[in-house]
């Protein structure tokens, strides 16, 4: 069931500008607000890059990069990602760092080894550059596949280990419109209200009679052109509990940026029924966003589409957990770290219990292996030393112990369900390969 649609996985973020110390207070006292209001606690996680002795016992330069976080062995995130996407999508390319790329050359050369040349070739990589930005990887990933202006592709943020792709890749409705934006909607995801883990939710969107919590996606079928690129952005805004989009200079700075790129646009505006149309649909869209807090589709696609020319379907219709399961804080990885820390110590499989989490765990335990042969860690030091950058955030950030003697030892989060977690995976995975053959 390989997808005709390329796909991007931005494995990059940009660095935080704030010290570290500046970083542990507002985030510990961040996480405060979100546990006083009833949500979930989460620390967000930021790109730092930790020099040779900061953690005592690793001297190396750390790129605290979540997509490069081991989930199983010396296997990162995004890689977890690519190694699935690769066998069925049309191509793919990765954006992200030297030490990304390391391990993407890793993999193809394992691919080669085993004779698997069809797949590695595949497989592009190019560099995030100095300028980090969402729209910035997109642009890159873009060049990197070569695509054409108007051209559709799949896009992917690298912090989704477990996600299954299938329905995106595969969505029926992207022959019908330019791009298509699936939220993750949590009474869709989780519909008898038995939830794997909690997250928090802004907005809300309308799906028949009645309004569902939803997040911004992690994975979005897109078209090549900076228009759409402008769109996009505004679904990964910081402020995206003030309504996705902040406040009103949010709508301000957006609305001049777009005419500084697209003075086209500017000029149509001096038509009265475009510039009407246009006014209504942005007041209605700010004020269902901001006060309300609530998509309202009806406004938006057509608002995109007079804006850029393109038809976009928003819809909250995917029903993968993993996929709303982004590595966003330090208590999202310690979740993956137990999912795989329970399962190894309940399976048969033991520590190669990924076999049994994941469509391709086979190739997954080998792939660790092969790295370890390759001596990876000296290359991609986060790699090695994760359990003592985890610990030395855990302690500055007040969350207690995540690892003792390199041994997990983290609580599960009340609000967590480990082995409901891991039957669903399992499941899922004797489906996914009953389809994939």
């Amino acid at each position: 069931m390989t997808s005709t649609l390329p796909v991007i996985i931005g494995a990059s973020y940009d660095f935080d500008k704030r010290s570290l110390d500046d970083y542990f207070q507002e985030t510990t006292a961040k996480s405060h607000t979100y546990y006083n209001n009833s949500e979930w606690e989460s620390s967000k996680i930021y790109r730092h890059l930790l020099k040779a002795g900061t953690i005592e016992g690793v001297e190396a330069d750390i790129d605290v990069n979540k997509n490069n976080f081991p989930i199983y062995g010396y296997v990162s995130s995004f890689m977890l990602e690519l190694m699935h996407i690769v066998k069925i999508a049309s191509q793919v390319a990765v954006v992200g760092s030297h030490e990304v790329e390391i391990q993407v050359e890793a993999y193809r050369s394992f691919l080669i080894e085993r004779g698997e040349k069809t797949i590695a070739d595949k497989i592009v990589f190019i560099h995030e550059g100095n300028k980090l930005s969402l729209n910035s990887t997109i642009n890159k990933g873009s060049k990197a596949l070569k695509l054409k202006k108007g051209e559709k592709f799949i896009f992917s943020t690298g912090d989704i280990p477990f996600a299954s792709y299938a329905d995106h890749l595969n969505d029926p409705e992207s022959s019908s419109f330019d791009f298509v934006i699936d939220l993750c909607a949590k009474q869709v995801i989780f519909p008898d209200g038995n939830e794997l883990f909690p997250r928090n939710y802004y907005q809300k969107f309308p799906i028949e009679e009645r309004f569902v919590d939803v997040k911004e996606p992690n994975i979005m079928q897109l078209v090549y052109d900076n228009k759409i690129l402008n769109v996009t952005k505004a679904f990964f805004q910081k402020k995206r509990s003030n309504g996705v989009v902040g406040k009103k200079k949010f709508w301000i700075g957006l609305g001049a940026n777009y005419l500084k790129n697209y003075p086209l646009t500017l000029l149509r505006l001096f038509n009265k029924e475009f510039r009407e149309e246009i006014k209504n649909g942005i007041l209605t869209v700010k004020e269902n966003l901001m006060k309300n807090h609530q998509y309202s589709p009806e406004t938006i696609s057509p608002l995109v589409k007079k804006l850029t020319g393109y038809s976009m379907k928003l819809k909250a219709e995917h029903k993968d957990p993993f996929m709303l399961k982004d590595i966003d804080g330090w208590q999202d990885l310690f979740y993956y770290l137990r999912i795989m820390d329970s399962a190894s110590q309940e399976s048969a499989y033991g520590s190669n219990a990924i076999k049994m989490l994941l469509p391709f765990g086979e190739e997954v335990v080998a792939f660790d292996n092969y790295l370890r042969q390759i001596n990876i860690e000296q290359t991609v030091p986060i790699l090695k030393h994760m359990p003592k950058v985890a610990q030395f955030y855990a302690e500055k950030l007040g969350l207690g112990d995540v690892y003792h003697v390199d041994k997990l030892v983290v609580k599960t989060h009340p609000k967590e369900n480990i082995q409901a977690s891991i039957d669903y995976l399992i499941k899922r995975t004797e489906l996914l390969m009953s389809i994939y053959g």
